[in-house]
């Protein structure tokens, strides 16, 4: 069972650096689920805070002059050292993530979140939650490359992220007020739902997650049909609160 650790107090305290980071980490793990995907999760997250250092001078009003070692500190927190960071900002592969990939990885995640759904309230199989998905499709881009196949978008877009797909079944409650070109930030999550009793940004992302992990693995959620559980608890990723 992969668990993610998350520091209750750190959660609640609403602090922009500390928000920043925590949506940095947990927004890699929905992005880069698999163990396979280690290296792109780390150059993910080592480009997302090369490039906070705007945000750390207008937003947490840190002074320029004392910039580089807030990044080295921080650098240190996530790598465990300076060398260990600049080996994931300058991987051996120099495309390991195309420039433009941010925008088709949360259009897959929301639709592994729609299949997640499906699954968990309408009792749906996984293909035919796909193919439900498919038959409601507004605009072609909804599913995208895979051009409204089921068979693919069950082996590339659910399976690389059943792992997650509670994740990002639980961002569909969200809009994204904020988003760069390289950064899911849900640190600026605000509920859909307005009048709902979801909290905005962390606090209301994480407590959706976890909401839809305990319900599904206290239900004994399972794929109509095949009857796998929608969320092994061996295989999923949790965030506990610590």
């Amino acid at each position: 069972m992969p668990n993610f650790p998350l520091v209750h107090d750190q959660l609640i305290q609403d602090d922009p650096g500390l928000n920043f980071i925590m949506s940095v980490d947990l927004s890699s793990i929905m992005l880069f689920p698999s163990p396979e995907d280690l290296t792109r999760l780390g150059h993910y997250r080592a480009r997302c805070l090369l490039k906070a250092v705007p945000f750390l001078i207008e937003q947490c009003e840190y002074k320029e002059r004392y910039i580089d070692g807030v990044l080295m500190t921080l650098a240190e927190d996530m790598y465990g050292t300076w060398e260990n960071f600049t080996l994931f900002v300058f991987p051996e592969s120099k495309n390991i993530i195309p420039d433009n990939f941010l925008d088709s990885a949360i259009q897959k995640g929301r639709i592994a979140g729609m299949i997640f759904q499906r699954v968990m309230y309408e009792n749906m199989g996984i293909s035919e939650a796909a193919s439900d998905i498919i038959s409601r499709a507004n605009d072609i881009e909804m599913i995208g490359e895979y051009g409204g196949d089921v068979k693919n978008i069950v082996n590339n877009i659910w399976r690389p992220r059943k792992i997650v797909a509670h994740w990002w079944a639980a961002l569909l409650n969200f809009e994204v007020t904020k988003r760069g070109k390289d950064y899911m930030a849900l640190d600026t999550l605000v509920p859909k739902d307005r009048k709902s009793c979801l909290k905005n940004g962390l606090v209301g992302f994480v407590s959706v997650v976890n909401q839809y992990y305990s319900e599904a693995v206290e239900r004994g959620v399972v794929y109509k049909r095949s009857r796998r559980k929608l969320i092994d608890p061996d295989k999923a990723w949790r965030i506990v609160l610590v």
